[in-house]
């Protein structure tokens, strides 16, 4: 019993810890937002958030979705877990070489079609590498509950990238800022990725012989490569919308829309810092059998969510306001489904984690390829219609319809019912109906600020009642 008291310690504490310094962290990246408002016209933020959704496509190709791999590898490797992640990263340094030479050889196509010049292709797959390299190492971190090394990583990157960033758009690319925002968020992540590799090579060198390196890469790709067209769909759901307003309606529009994505940047460090607690935790309860702890929390876990995401949806117009200039008006009309669209994301990585628990990667990918489908088509039917508002809208449908089929395939894995549907799904009415009422009022402060004091009460009420239950339970 002690040690169960001592583990579910060190899980809270590690909750705790990854959501404060995320938030310390974010909050240099959300105070910087103003700075870069005002640094980059709206042409040069489209320009800038158009590279990164290239290269959060892209990273997933050069990398291979390695991450995906790292919670089941250390159950299949034990002891040998940090040699496997030692060859892993040769694995992704091979990768970018052959993509490096791929990029010289088609280099005039390329350039055509990006608008991008040769050198920022090729800082494009460095990029590429690092944030692999990252990924893996955060995983890696995830694991074993470092949250200190974690963040420790992730303010270096932050305040790096930021401070960097404005430096070069201020000397050295002055007539191109939007290069320079690009070349101050590649540096440190190279910084980081170099660290990292010579930190694992020197704790674990990889395998000199190449038969125990195939076998890992064989694992490592057999497990995650199906994965690919799951993670380039996820980035497609999250970023080719912007990609679309670029070409439809133009770069201004686009830095428009990415700007109102800003305000999400609240909700997603709160549930990825959550999520670095909530998938290490499912995969030991699921381990043991532990399935109504699973099913109480994953209801708690969402409903809580669902009340914070709502209570960001009815004060996002004054964040707008507050954060932007007037080149950013009109935001304010597609934060809101945007926020919808990013809690539909965030309740799809609850049911996600029994595929990924029972290895079914390829039902994984089937569900986010068929929903970025469906995406893209709705946005090149709508952006037309109704400019890039309409992206917000269509994005949050297709992230709802991605959670509503990856909670039936769950539901149909392993003969265990993990999750009480009735509560998931509720948190998600809840979440569209505050949506709605806060589209309703988006001119009327006052009332949405009435509808905010009942649902803080609401949510002060439930956590009362889940810390008595907790309580009684002790």
């Amino acid at each position: 019993m002690k040690k169960i008291k001592q583990n579910g310690n060190a899980i809270l504490k590690a909750g705790l810890g990854y959501t404060i310094g995320n938030y310390m962290i974010k909050g240099l990246t959300f105070f910087s937002i103003p700075i870069f408002a005002r640094l980059l016209s709206p042409d040069n933020y489209g320009i800038y958030n158009t590279y990164i959704a290239y290269e959060s496509i892209l990273c997933m190709c050069v990398g291979f979705t390695l991450n995906t791999c790292q919670k089941n590898a250390r159950y299949k490797y034990g002891k040998d877990y940090g040699e496997f992640v030692s060859s892993c990263m040769v694995l992704l340094l091979v990768s970018a070489g052959t993509w490096l030479l791929l990029i010289k050889m088609f280099e005039r196509p390329l350039t055509a079609y990006t608008g991008f010049d040769y050198w920022i292709h090729n800082l494009l797959i460095l990029h590429c590498l690092g944030s692999a390299i990252l990924s893996i190492f955060n995983v890696y971190l995830s694991i074993t509950y470092s949250y200190k090394s974690y963040l420790l990583a992730a303010g270096f990157n932050a305040v790096f990238n930021i401070g960097l960033s404005i430096l070069l758009i201020k000397t050295v690319f002055s007539r191109h800022p939007a290069e320079g925002r690009i070349v101050g968020t590649v540096i440190p992540v190279l910084f980081l990725a170099v660290f990292i590799c010579l930190y694992f090579w020197k704790e674990k060198r990889p395998p000199a012989d190449r038969t125990t390196n195939f076998r890992y890469w064989r694992f490592a790709l057999a497990y995650s490569v199906p994965l690919i067209p799951h993670g380039i769909s996820q980035v497609l759901l999250n970023q080719f919308d912007r990609i679309m307003i670029n070409s439809i309606c133009g770069a201004a529009q686009a830095g428009i829309y990415s700007f109102a994505y800003n305000i999400y940047s609240i909700v997603g460090v709160t549930t990825a810092s959550l999520e670095n607690v909530w998938s290490p935790w499912f995969f030991e309860k699921a381990q043991i059998g532990e399935i109504g702890s699973i099913q109480k929390h994953a209801t708690q876990y969402a409903v809580m969510v669902a009340l914070f995401v709502s209570s960001i949806m009815l004060v996002s117009p004054e964040l707008i306001v507050i954060l932007g200039t007037s080149s950013y008006t009109g935001a304010e009309y597609c934060v809101i489904p945007i926020l919808v669209g990013g809690f539909f994301a965030f309740l799809y990585t609850i049911p996600v984690q029994v595929q990924y628990f029972y290895g079914k990667t390829k039902l994984i990918a089937l569900g986010t390829v068929v929903a970025a489908m469906i995406n893209i088509v709705l946005n090149s039917i709508f952006i037309p219609m109704y400019g890039y508002v309409a992206a917000a809208y269509t994005t949050a449908v297709t992230y709802g319809m991605n959670f509503a089929f990856h909670a039936f395939i769950s539901s149909r894995i392993g003969n265990v019912h993990y999750f009480k549907w009735s509560g998931l799904f509720l948190s998600g009415g809840l979440c569209v109906t505050v949506a709605a009422i806060a589209v309703t009022l988006v001119s009327y402060i006052e009332f949405r600020l009435g509808v905010l004091a009942v649902l803080l009460f609401c949510a002060f009420s439930y956590w009362k009642s889940v810390s008595r239950k907790a309580d009684i339970q002790v």
